[in-house]
């Protein structure tokens, strides 16, 4: 991994000057420059020991571990550590999926409410459409039967009227006939009267006559 800038790398770096305690090692921080390679070591160089007057070494001094077991211990760490990304990769994948199928879950859920909820909704109409083709059934139903009862008293109330006026005619006509018959009567008996007296005056007359005609016989058999 390259890197553009410098940065500070603290070596271990035995130094083999002629110091008192020569077996302590001397803490150096060196400028390090850009360079490939994971950054938590430094070049191999740097990690080397340098066995400069090796006869001036003290016994007690003891090395850093060789190169081969310092690159096991770098690979087992290495290792380690990709396990455990790895580890938190697949548990990471493992919460995605998990919130992913809640998601799923909720989601169908809500889909299968909302399929319920318009089935419902649907029916309420259906039933709601139902009850007002029923409602508009029965208002024609009664409305059909109203206008049959207003005709039905509509002719009765003509034939009523036409009876009654049929009435009223024929006891004109009665009342008409009456009064012609009582004048033809009274007429009759007019005429029957006037008849009678000229026929008694006429009798009257001729017995008057009869009489006269007597006392003059008389007068002459005298």
């Amino acid at each position: 991994m390259s890197r553009s800038k410098p940065r500070f790398v603290r070596v271990e770096q035995y130094s083999l000057v002629q110091n008192q305690d020569k077996s302590t090692p001397r803490l150096l921080l060196r400028k390090v420059p850009p360079m490939d390679g994971p950054p938590h070591f430094s070049s191999p160089k740097l990690n080397q020991v340098t066995h400069s007057h090796s006869s001036s070494v003290s016994p007690s001094f003891s090395p850093s571990p060789p190169v081969s077991q310092r690159k096991k211990e770098r690979k087992k760490k290495r290792k380690k550590e990709r396990k455990k990304k790895e580890r938190k990769k697949k548990e990471k994948k493992k919460k995605e999926r998990k919130k992913k199928r809640k998601k799923e879950r909720k989601k169908k859920e809500r889909k299968k409410k909302e399929k319920k909820k318009k089935e419902r909704e649907k029916k309420r109409k259906k039933r709601k459409k139902k009850k007002k083709k029923e409602r508009k059934k029965k208002k024609r139903k009664r409305k059909k039967e109203r206008k049959k009862k207003d005709r039905k008293k509509k002719k009765e109330r003509k034939r009523e009227k036409r009876k009654k006026e049929k009435r009223k005619k024929e006891k004109k006509e009665k009342r008409k006939k009456e009064k012609r018959k009582k004048r033809k009567r009274k007429k009759k008996k007019k005429k029957e009267r006037r008849k009678r007296k000229k026929k008694e005056k006429k009798k009257a007359k001729k017995e008057k006559r009869k009489k006269e005609r007597k006392k003059k016989r008389q007068k002459k058999e005298k």
